[in-house]
């Protein structure tokens, strides 16, 4: 067997150039290399985080040679309840378990 190059880059993303808007994510041709060394192409959008990511969302960061390292954490699927924080979830759980009276104490 020939010798084979070893790969130490990791999951990391290469942009190629825009080919348009939709909303506020700018639509790019991009080549997705994973730790795995499966390498997939296609049409993404990206977009500056405002909040929490959405399923099938990924976080990137920028490096120095102009690709994009991919967050490991940001990638994986969720295991476990889903952590909600928003004002609406918390005035819920006040009102049905919060400020309860103890009754019969001793």
């Amino acid at each position: 067997m020939a010798n084979q190059k070893k790969c130490n880059e990791g999951d990391f993303l290469e942009l190629g150039p825009s080919v348009g808007n939709d909303g506020n994510w700018k639509l790019h041709l991009y080549r997705r290399h994973r730790a795995d060394h499966v390498v997939e192409a296609g049409i993404g959008g990206i977009r500056p985080v405002d909040g929490p990511l959405q399923p099938g969302e990924i976080m990137c960061r920028k490096r120095s040679d102009g690709r994009y390292t991919v967050d490991e954490d940001s990638s994986r699927s969720g295991s476990g309840p889903a952590k909600i924080t928003s004002d609406a979830y918390r005035t819920g759980w006040d009102s049905i378990f919060g400020n309860r009276q103890v009754m019969g104490e001793a």
